[in-house]
């Protein structure tokens, strides 16, 4: 019986050292690179400040991962089958992070969504996960479609398909239409409004981890794919940019107002992810060098406050067997140590200091600034409309009168440990940025 207590450990030690493993030759690599720019271009690698920014965040994402579904490892065939859906999970974020070919990260982009669904299938609550596993998939490859035709036509046209090769040549002549089309791929992976349907859906039927990998990863890969293809179309989508720019923001500004009409916690805390990637899709239109550093730190302190937002909502779940505002009451007496975790990062989803989302948001405000100083009061009252939403979330659930007439277990040392690890590292970050 000890064995299957000590399998879910020795899974988590060994991918925490393959890990390690992977940074050591990763930076050998990065030693050779300085002194050969022939082997960058060879390996379809490169490396910058955001692509080690997004590695350390998904390593860290995905140890949190393994360690909120311990239970799963304890099962030999169904155990395996999950570390095996995280492993391909990594290793496609990986070569999406440093690929500098195009077809490379477009065939590994859309890999990432493969061990998502199989999590969502696989481990989700319900029986309407098949429905939820369809939405996303329909929504990410239809939309993607006019992607890879557009890589083709860059093959064409410019003869090259790496990215850091073609940045120079970025005004070739592309039909304007098609490259519109083209980049909705991203704007559902972000997820943009109007192409987010399939999110709060996701949330509500996945398993913590892939809660956790959603929030934390996967939508970071919409923003980090944008970063990387506007380069090529800059030329042909200057003029409609503002289009852009005001759907993040106003996309934002609706998703704050359907939070209040959200009953389920996990679709609540979807719509506020919803509303931060509608900033940062902002940011990103609105071409300032600020901007840029805002929305990087942005895509880092929401995938820590996000992750942990939703593990929080799973340790209600855990005991309440519900997700529900009518039925979670009363967490101040039923849940104590819970209670101070998620006021913490519900202040830093709001980013509110010493967190490091207060700098983020302070970025991307002085670039939001620097575009229009109309947008300005637009992205204001996102943030203002955004507080009031986290503040309904946590007074609606650890306070007033519970329903529940028994007591609960107390947090677990592992819960603690999760939940500590979260909150330290976004404010050390905070100190040290």
């Amino acid at each position: 019986m000890g064995f299957f207590f000590i399998l879910p450990f020795f899974f988590f030690l060994l991918f925490n050292k393959m890990i390690l493993d992977f940074f050591f030759l990763m930076s050998l690599y990065f030693l050779f690179y300085i002194f050969s720019s022939y082997l960058f271009e060879y390996f379809f690698f490169g490396f910058d400040i955001l692509n080690w920014s997004l590695l350390l965040l998904s390593t860290v994402i995905i140890s949190f991962m393994i360690l909120s579904n311990l239970s799963f490892s304890l099962d030999l065939k169904f155990g395996i089958n999950f570390m095996l859906s995280i492993l391909f999970m990594f290793i496609s974020l990986l070569f999406v992070f440093v690929s500098s070919n195009i077809m490379m990260f477009y065939i590994f982009f859309e890999f990432s969504i493969i061990p998502i669904f199989f999590m969502l299938c696989g481990w989700g609550f319900n029986f309407e996960r098949l429905q939820a596993g369809f939405y996303m998939m329909m929504y990410t490859l239809l939309f993607s479609l006019p992607f890879l035709v557009f890589i083709c036509l860059i093959n064409f046209n410019i003869k090259t398909i790496s990215f850091f090769s073609s940045y120079f040549l970025y005004e070739s002549d592309f039909d304007f239409i098609f490259v519109f089309i083209s980049i909705f791929m991203f704007l559902v992976k972000l997820p943009s409004y109007f192409f987010h349907l399939w999110l709060p859906k996701a949330h509500v039927e996945a398993p913590v981890s892939g809660s956790m990998i959603l929030a934390g990863l996967l939508l970071k890969l919409g923003a980090f794919g944008l970063l990387m293809y506007l380069p090529f179309v800059f030329y042909n989508l200057f003029y409609v940019s503002s289009y852009f720019y005001f759907l993040g923001l106003w996309g934002g500004v609706l998703s704050c107002f359907i939070c209040f009409r959200q009953v389920d916690l996990s679709k609540l805390v979807a719509f506020m992810s919803i509303s931060h990637m509608g900033i940062v899709l902002s940011g990103i239109f609105s071409f300032s060098f600020i901007s840029l550093f805002g929305l990087v730190f942005m895509l880092l302190a929401h995938g820590l406050s996000s992750s942990g937002l939703f593990f929080s909502l799973n340790c209600f779940y855990e005991r309440f067997f519900s997700r529900s505002l009518v039925l979670i009451k009363g967490g101040n007496l039923l849940l104590v140590g819970l209670s101070l975790w998620f006021f913490i990062l519900i202040s830093s989803n709001i980013s509110a200091p010493p967190s490091f989302n207060f700098f983020s948001e302070l970025m991307l405000l002085i670039g939001v600034s620097f575009y229009s100083m109309e947008s300005l009061f637009i992205f204001l009252l996102i943030m203002f409309v955004g507080t009031v939403c986290s503040f309904h979330l946590y007074m609606s659930s650890f306070h007033g009168f519970s329903q529940v007439f028994y007591s609960f277990d107390s947090l677990s040392i592992k819960e603690h440990f999760i939940l500590f690890m979260h909150c330290f590292i976004i404010f050390i970050l905070f100190i040290f940025i």
